[in-house]
């Protein structure tokens, strides 16, 4: 919204600094300012504040108050104004929609040209100058913040006595409007009307049929409070924006309605302009709001304390009237708020006002003084961030996805039996917004899997892990259960199975889970503490070239396995050694039988079995089978080993497993 830096020198006294240092001080204090040119500042009035800080009055009051100085001019009333001598008539016929409509009758000279300073005040609000008239009109609303119409009293139905209506549009009405443009009017659009039909749409634009001509002898000056829902609605309805109906769209006081009349009269008087008549119709409540505000309460909310005097002075430039409380001696003060401030209704809103205006820059910065009590994370949510922890660590980026699934993705990798036993099953939506959100996820692993294949599209290596809720129904009762899963997907590369199981393997032994086995049934590796499953690595169907796998753990059985207490080993002071062999065998076989069968078979000294390679070519191989690379890691306590002794055990373990999968030594 825009003001005249000229027109608000006017309203205060004392000299101001310029445009641009105004501007700055009502950024700090105020509200903020958007831009300021040389006689214009474009600012940004909050919604809240629009009936008391729209208008140039409103300004000058933060004005006087940021600036020590005294505002001057304000709000002008009008006092024994003529009233029902007969010319004019109100009938409100919507009340809800118009509580207050004011109007007085004028007999007015030949309308000339404004004086040069008003043509500028308007101009720098972004208004164009008419004529003398018009410009009034558009002068006292810029100061009160109060729209206006004029109409040509004459022109208007009735001999002696006018009568003007706030009614409702009927069906098929029109106007054509002062712009010269004919407008089809809604059935319900709010008009102001007299006996012979409309005279313009309420709140936004006049008719040209009773406008202002250079023959109008007497005029009506209007002024009215409308329901800023129905002008805003109206606005929409009839495609008609203008600067009234924004202004009343704001939900305006009705209070402004006498002031911004009392504003024209004092202009129009100044013209030569006299008084012929007043009418009013409408009821609002005219009783100022009384706030009683303790000073105390200030230091309380603000850190610091605040004088009586700097407290009075501050509220009293901003328009508010202050006398010190009837309870003397107990730093009161009353504030009556003026009718158009609607934002103030309790003793906090006049500190914030104090505050402001004060700058809350200069309160000075302390420590809150507050006793300070130690409280403990839940073991659930440590143990998820010691998870996430680890699991960043690998180099795999976090993902947070829906709970909400399709049933098909449900269903992939049997993770409702998993997680929640064979007895358990999909718990359904009752309501689902859509069918693929219509389940709620058994397993982190579908959705994982499906976030990875929108990434395959813009990445060929792509790790992701989630650490979340899963849910199922289970003998009738929604069931719940906190999980870790991971999906790896490499572009090209067939040993991701590898990986994954080499980093859930190292995942448990960092969250300090030792005690577990890894047992292969078909294409998964299941891990097993005691007689709980609490995981499984498995292989991924390929997709459009990339290799995925997978894991994922039931992150409450886990937790239950942590060993928070290291167990001491001694550094071996013997060297250890190592030894690979690549075997040829069918691949029907499961690899974690191979590697089961082949720890077994050696001695107490063979402390690891690992697969770090595993090879299929029919064109190589033949069909069905592959070829496996173990790597034996053996470590004496007592001695070194010699070649001879690890050859025996090389022997043992491969004779073992010719005996047990039929395989070949390559």
């Amino acid at each position: 919204m825009k003001f005249s830096y000229s027109l608000l020198k006017t309203l205060v006294s004392g000299k101001l600094p310029s445009a641009k240092k105004v501007g700055e001080a009502l950024s700090m204090h105020s509200f903020e300012v958007e831009s300021v040119s040389s006689d214009t500042l474009d600012v940004k009035v909050p919604a809240n504040v629009y009936s008391g800080r729209s208008h140039h009055y409103g300004l000058a009051e933060e004005m006087a108050a940021i600036f020590s100085v005294k505002p001057k001019n304000i709000y002008p009333r009008i006092i024994n104004a003529p009233e029902n001598r007969g010319l004019l008539n109100i009938d409100i016929q919507e009340p809800d929609l118009c509580p207050r409509y004011s109007g007085r009758v004028f007999e007015i000279k030949k309308v000339g040209q404004s004086e040069k300073a008003t043509k500028k005040y308007l101009k720098s609000c972004g208004i164009n100058p008419i004529n003398a008239l018009v410009d009034a009109m558009n002068l006292a609303m810029i100061l009160t913040g109060q729209p206006l119409h004029v109409f040509d009293y004459d022109a208007l139905a009735g001999q002696k006595a006018k009568k003007i209506i706030v009614r409702k549009s009927k069906k098929g009405e029109r106007l054509l409007t002062l712009d010269e443009k004919t407008y089809e009017l809604p059935v319900g659009t709010l008009l102001i009307a007299d006996t012979n039909g409309p005279l313009a749409i309420a709140g936004i634009k006049g008719g040209a049929g009773s406008g202002v001509t250079s023959k109008t002898k007497r005029i009506l000056v209007e002024a009215a409070n409308f329901n800023g829902a129905a002008i805003y609605r109206s606005v929409r309805a009839i495609g008609l924006p203008t600067d009234a109906s924004n202004r009343f769209s704001h939900n305006l006081s009705p209070a402004l309605v006498d002031l911004g009349l009392d504003c024209a009269t004092i202009l129009l008087k100044k013209m030569g302009a006299r008084l012929l008549d007043s009418a009013a119709a409408g009821s609002f409540s005219a009783k100022q709001k009384k706030i009683i505000l303790p000073l105390g309460a200030y230091k309380k909310l603000m850190g610091q304390g605040v004088v009586m005097s700097d407290a009075t002075r501050i509220l009293s430039a901003l328009g508010f009237s202050v006398s010190p409380s009837v309870k003397k001696g107990e730093g009161e003060i009353a504030v009556l708020v003026p009718l158009w401030r609607d934002d103030i209704s309790t003793p906090e809103d006049l500190i914030e006002e104090i505050a402001r205006i004060r700058g809350y820059q200069n309160i000075p910065p302390e420590p809150p003084l507050v006793a300070l009590s130690s409280h403990s994370l839940s073991e659930s949510w440590a143990f998820a961030a010691r998870m996430r922890t680890a699991l960043v660590g690998y180099g795999l980026d976090e993902a947070i996805l829906s709970s909400f699934i399709s049933p098909d993705l449900a269903e992939a990798q049997n993770g409702t039996t998993f997680i929640f036993g064979q007895s358990s099953s999909l718990l359904r939506v009752v309501n689902p917004i859509s069918q693929d959100r219509s389940v709620m996820r058994p397993s982190l692993i579908p959705g994982l899997m499906s976030a990875a294949r929108a990434n395959a599209r813009f990445f060929e290596n792509i790790g992701q892990f989630e650490i979340g809720k899963v849910f199922a129904e289970k003998e009738g009762l929604p069931q719940e259960k906190q999980s870790v899963a991971v999906v790896i997907m490499r572009k090209g590369d067939a040993k991701v199975f590898l990986e994954a199981k080499g980093i859930a393997e190292d995942f448990l032994r960092s969250m300090g889970v030792y005690d577990f086995l890894l047992v292969a049934r078909g294409q998964e590796i299941f891990v097993e503490s005691g007689a709980h499953t609490v995981g499984r690595i498995l292989h991924l169907e390929p997709y459009r070239g990339f290799y995925a796998a997978a894991f994922e753990f039931d992150a409450e059985e886990l937790r239950q396995l942590v060993k928070e207490e290291k167990e001491y080993a001694e550094i071996p002071r013997f060297p250890g050694t190592w030894r690979d062999v690549s075997l040829l065998l069918s691949a029907t076989v499961p690899i974690g039988d191979v590697m089961n069968t082949a720890q077994s078979a050696g001695p107490d000294w063979l402390e690891d079995v690992d697969l770090i390679d595993e090879f299929s070519d029919e064109d190589k191989l033949g069909n069905g089978m592959r070829s496996l690379t173990l790597r034996f890691r053996f470590q004496a306590k007592d001695r070194t080993l010699s070649d001879a002794e690890v050859a025996q055990a090389m022997e043992k373990i491969t004779e073992k497993l010719r005996a047990a999968y039929k395989v070949q030594i390559r």
